[in-house]
C-alpha cells in the first residue's frame, strides 16, 4: 500500500474554527480515514470530491449535535452553555455553507493536496 501524509484541514476550515480545537481534530481524523479508504483503489467520483463530501457531512453532524446542545441548555435554563452551543453551531454551520476548502487551490489546499498525491488514488 502506498504511504502518503495526511491530508490537511483546509487553512479557511482551520482559521474559522480555531476557537473549537477538538471540532478540528475530529475533521482531521474524517480526512485521514477518508484518504486511508481511498488511496491504491480507483474510485468516482475523483478522491477530492469525496472528501469534500465526507467534510460536509461531518461538519453537519457537528451543526445538528450543537443544535442539540443548545435546546437541551434551553430545556436546562443554562444561558451559558446555550450561547456556546449556539454560536459553535452558528460557525459551523457557516463553515459547512461558505466551503472555504472547496476554491482554495493554494499550494497547501486539499486540493493541492490531492494533485500532488494523485498517483496514490489510481
Amino acid at each position: 500500500m502506498t504511504r502518503i501524509p495526511p491530508p490537511p484541514v483546509p487553512a479557511g476550515l482551520r482559521k474559522a474554527l480555531q476557537d473549537y480545537p477538538e471540532v478540528i481534530q475530529i475533521i482531521q481524523d474524517d480526512l485521514n480515514d477518508c484518504v486511508n479508504e481511498m488511496v491504491g483503489r480507483p474510485t468516482s467520483p475523483p478522491p477530492f470530491e469525496q472528501a469534500v463530501w465526507a467534510l460536509e457531512g461531518r461538519l453537519g453532524d457537528l451543526m445538528q449535535k450543537a443544535d442539540r446542545e443548545a435546546e437541551a441548555a434551553e430545556a436546562r435554563s443554562d444561558a451559558m452553555a446555550m450561547a456556546r452551543a449556539s454560536t459553535r453551531a452558528f460557525v459551523i454551520g457557516c463553515t459547512r455553507s461558505d466551503a472555504p476548502w472547496y476554491g482554495d487551490h493554494s499550494e497547501h489546499s486539499l486540493w493541492n493536496y490531492f494533485q500532488v498525491h494523485k498517483e496514490a488514488f489510481e
